[in-house]
Formats: C-alpha cells, structure tokens, sequence
C-alpha cells in the first residue's frame, strides 16, 4: 500500500481513509474541501512460476504469471520446454481477481455516492440544487418556457428542428431571466449546448445569498 502521508488532493489538502476493503486490501480516499475521492490499492508480492496455459480450443501456450493475482511476466516458446513436467495454469485466480476488483467498485461507489450526497447537503450546492428543481416546476418558469417557445414558432435556435426545451444561456438572473437569457432548443442541441459549455452550471453562477 502506497504512504497514505504522501496522498494528498490537488487541492494540497490531505486525504482522509472513508472506507477500506478486505484486510486493507483497498481503500477509498476522500477529500472534504472539494469532494474528491482517490483510491489506494495493496500491491500484489509477485511470485512468478512459468505454467503451460491450455485454452478451450486445445492449443497450449508457455507463460510465466504470478501465481497470485495473474500478472504476466513472460511468453515462451513451447519447444523450449518439457510440456509434461509444467503445471497447469489456474485460470480461477484472475476470475477470483475480477470478482474482487468488481466488489471493491460496487462497495467503493456505494460510499462515494453517500459522501457526495452528506457533501451537497453541508453546502449551498445542495441548497441551490433543490431551490432549482423547485423553480423548473413552477408556474412562473413554466410561463417563460411557453413564451419562449411560442416566440420561437417551436422552432430549435440551433438547428431548425422542433424545439421542445428551453435552455439558459446564463443563469446569472435565473429566477428572473431576461428574454435573451433563453433560447429554444430540441433535445439534441440541448445536450449540445451543455456539452460544449461545461463551465455553464448554476452552481458557478448563482450564489445562495441570491435566492
């Protein structure tokens, strides 16, 4: 296992072990000023024997592979070698390595998932997040999005296409947008915009204090 002391998050904060799998096999590292996760992982000591591979097709292969986790060192001829005095490799171990590396995934998100969630609550981030979603099912916004829409003849600002959504092109004054604030959009260029804007979230834009 890597020197936890040395681990720290680019934001030049320490990280701070959240969760842990198996005897230390894994653990899940978490910084609480940005909400940023790393993970450490216990290095495989290698023990490498060379084994003769037998795939389902029939055919055998010569490798050396660490009897512990699968890892490859090297591939050789078969001539070289007495066939009937070389072990038959265990495919079970990289199966038995999948499987673990799966329930580290699984336990890890799991863990990652709540903290983000604890995160967004300590923050303005969870506030604004709700305040937002409260605000796109009101009938204030929905009377914008129809004049939007009405006053684009439903027609995409991008594309042509039929528009069915509208997008903020600013949330500065969300809440109370001016009309060039707004555009009409189908759902592709929906995505499109939001994909070639990324910096464009309310989050960035809107403080709390604004609401």
């Amino acid at each position: 296992m890597d020197n936890l002391s040395e681990k720290k998050c680019v934001c030049n904060q320490n990280f701070k072990i959240v969760d842990r799998f198996g005897d230390d096999l894994a653990q899940l590292l978490f910084c609480n000023k940005c909400c940023r996760f790393d993970a450490l992982y216990q290095t495989c000591e290698h023990k490498f024997k060379t084994y003769k591979i037998i795939y389902d097709n029939g055919s055998i292969h010569v490798k050396t592979k660490c009897s512990i986790c699968g890892q490859q060192k090297e591939t050789h001829k078969k001539n070289d070698f007495e066939l009937n005095s070389l072990p038959i490799y265990d495919k079970s171990i990289e199966d038995e390595l999948i499987n673990r590396n799966m329930a580290i995934h699984y336990q890890f998100n799991k863990t990652q998932e709540e903290l983000r969630l604890q995160h967004r609550k300590e923050t303005n981030e969870w506030n604004i997040e709700q305040w937002y979603q409260g605000y796109l099912l009101s009938k204030m916004w929905s009377k914008k999005r129809k004049w939007i829409l009405e006053k684009q003849n439903f027609k995409c600002e991008r594309c042509g296409d039929k528009a069915v959504q509208v997008h903020h092109l600013t949330y500065e004054r969300v809440g109370y947008e001016l009309p060039g604030d707004l555009m009409a959009v189908c759902l592709g260029c929906h995505e499109k915009e939001h994909r070639e804007n990324p910096n464009l979230k309310i989050l960035l834009q809107f403080k709390i204090n604004n609401l």
